[in-house]
């Protein structure tokens, strides 16, 4: 449930567009701490020296955590607002790191924990990213339809490419490097295809609902624009300290994949 993994994930796209920015912000982490539980306990409980619960649900949560992946890049496509977009790629993220620890592979689980982090940021980017837009569009808000000009259209409109972009797992962005990892940690797994194919297609739809959204709010617009205020300079360091924590995961992902991968031996023994 804390996860958001189908079919008990339901909640979350709802919850997470409807909450306050900096709430969700939070919930882009406090999503993970699902995933945590489950490769925390999973690799203590149901190790491979486990006897009969060796490896217990692990092929139960490689299938949720496709089928996770699928809704929520379909789910994707049928947002109607910024925020809910927003909401359904932490669903998938959600997804592709459930499915992805459940293999039990060390290369893996180290790709899933640098994937974690790209995730976190870049979700609770996107969010604030919806909601600065928002404030900028006057009553059509963060809705995907035809609206008044946005004021600080260059800014916001860089900050989102660059979101946009890590998010749906485009090079060189770390989101590119996290997916990486996972695709080669799974080689020679049971049922790799599968877990390939899903994390693939749910880039490519992610990678379409999120040009989509691009061009609805930078590109068709009024020719009136709202009476909005600009950024505030606190709201704007907020978001400019996720869009530099997420570019500094990309320069330094040498360090931070060996501290992940010194993470998961650590797991696994």
């Amino acid at each position: 449930i804390k996860a958001a993994i189908v079919p008990l994930g339901y909640w979350l796209p709802g919850a997470y567009a409807a909450a306050p920015a900096p709430a969700t912000v939070l919930f882009a982490l406090m999503t993970k701490v699902g995933v945590y539980a489950v490769l925390r306990v999973g690799s203590v409980a149901f190790g491979p020296e486990d006897g009969a619960l060796a490896g217990l649900g692990q092929a139960a949560l490689l299938v949720l955590g496709i089928v996770t992946i699928g809704v929520a890049a379909i789910g994707s496509w049928a947002a109607r607002r910024l925020g809910s977009l927003a909401a359904f790629l932490v669903m998938l993220s959600a997804g592709t790191l459930v499915a992805s620890v459940s293999t039990g592979s060390v290369a893996t689980v180290a790709g899933a924990i640098y994937y974690a982090a790209h995730s976190t940021f870049a979700g609770a980017l996107l969010f604030l990213l919806a909601d600065a837009i928002g404030h900028q569009r006057g009553e059509v808000a963060d809705a995907l339809v035809t609206g008044p000009p946005i004021q600080q259209k260059v800014l916001l409109g860089l900050l989102f490419v660059l979101g946009a972009a890590a998010t749906a797992g485009l090079p060189p962005f770390s989101g590119f490097i996290g997916k990486l990892m996972i695709l080669q940690g799974t080689l020679g797994f049971p049922g790799v295809r599968w877990l390939w194919g899903a994390m693939l297609a749910g880039g490519l739809f992610a990678t379409v609902a999120l040009a989509r959204a691009g061009s609805r709010i930078f590109w068709k617009v009024g020719a009136t624009p709202a009476a909005a205020a600009r950024l505030d300079p606190r709201e704007l360091a907020a978001i400019a300290l996720l869009a530099a924590c997420s570019v500094a995961l990309t320069l330094f992902a040498a360090p931070a994949q060996r501290y992940a991968a010194a993470t998961a031996a650590q797991l696994a023994a």
